[in-house]
């Protein structure tokens, strides 16, 4: 079996994709860009490598690939599964009625 060249996170460079990295998370947190008219979700989180070095990440969410069966139809207030009422065949949660679903 192949071993995983891992790069240390000081060593790290902007836009490159074949890196690998070996970490934790230390912390993470989730906030949303309510000013925008798709409410953007933007994740912060905190990662600690094996020599302790510490790196603070930020993504944007702008868009899910929904194509393969990884998700599910989710209520944007409380992310539960939402179903089909089977009188109208809408998507619904039954606490959060009349919701747009959101993949999650």
């Amino acid at each position: 079996m192949e071993t995983v060249k891992v790069t240390p996170i000081a060593e790290l460079r902007p836009y490159t994709k074949a890196d690998k990295i070996k970490i934790c998370v230390c912390r993470i947190w989730k906030s949303s860009i309510s000013a925008t008219v798709r409410k953007y979700v933007t994740l912060h989180c905190i990662l600690v490598d094996e020599t302790n070095d510490t790196f603070l990440c930020k993504a944007s969410v702008k868009r899910f690939d929904t194509r393969y069966d990884w998700w599910h139809n989710a209520c944007p207030n409380c992310v539960k599964q939402m179903h089909k009422d089977p009188s109208t065949g809408q998507l619904i949660y039954q606490k959060h009625p009349n919701q747009i679903p959101t993949p999650w």
